[in-house]
């Protein structure tokens, strides 16, 4: 594997591909940059669809499709929080000849064959698949959110982040995501948020134990919206990934 791998970013529950741009900004200022594919997963106001037929393998087939279109070789592939339980599974579609990397920024990591609800654990075990039998988006509250995604931020920064939530697929989380076919032979980068209220880091750890582990774990000081707090610290490791191929 020579040269720059795509980055292809994944956002998490309740996010859009927009929560990446203070990120691509840092990125585009290294040298090199090379292609950044940032994608809204379906249902999105940039991805319109049935919610009722929503579902993770439509989730995956969407990212694979984005890929597609852009016409490249290799890439890297990033998920943060949930996004991080959709990229193995792309990983499988396209097979360890395409993908250089996986990187793992916060995220929600089931045992094998488990839901994302197993690993979040707590009140949300109990409240979300209710929820998610009545086919509900999932809405959070301001505060809520605050709290949970932006501890730390400057003003500014959290305003970007909460003005740009939207509502989500709450059933998604409760999906049994099966792993076997993902290739050991694809590295694995862990991106430890240490000051994250939503996925603290001893979950992260525990969530890497699910995935069978990793082959590097990168601490970062930094709240769970890490790509908008400490955007120039996540692109560095990022554009490091991308660009060496051993």
């Amino acid at each position: 594997m020579m040269g720059t791998a795509a980055l292809v970013l994944v956002h998490g529950a309740n996010h859009q591909a927009i929560s990446w741009r203070p990120t691509i900004e840092a990125l585009r200022a290294q040298k090199p940059a090379g292609e950044i594919i940032a994608v809204d997963l379906p249902g999105r106001a940039g991805v319109p669809t049935d919610l009722a037929t929503l579902s993770v393998e439509t989730c995956v087939a969407h990212i694979v499709e984005r890929i597609a279109d852009a016409d490249v070789d290799e890439v890297v592939l990033v998920g943060h929080s949930f996004g991080g339980a959709l990229i193995p599974l792309v990983a499988i579609e396209l097979g360890p000849e395409r993908v250089r990397r996986l990187v793992f920024i916060a995220a929600t990591i089931p045992p094998e064959g488990g839901t994302v609800i197993d690993s979040i654990g707590g009140l949300a075990k109990l409240t979300v698949p209710i929820v998610a039998r009545r086919r509900k988006l999932s809405r959070y509250p301001r505060r809520a959110a605050a709290r949970a995604f932006c501890n730390g931020m400057t003003a500014e920064q959290k305003a970007f982040v909460l003005d740009h939530l939207c509502p989500d697929a709450s059933w998604l989380t409760t999906e049994p995501i099966h792993r076997s076919g993902l290739s050991r032979a694809i590295p694995r980068t862990w991106i430890l948020t240490t000051d994250d209220n939503a996925v603290p880091a001893a979950k992260q750890r525990r969530n890497i134990e699910h995935l069978g582990g990793v082959d590097e774990v990168i601490e970062i000081d930094s709240c769970h919206d890490v790509m908008v707090r400490d955007p120039e610290a996540l692109a560095a490791v990022l554009g490091s990934v991308c660009a060496d191929p051993s």
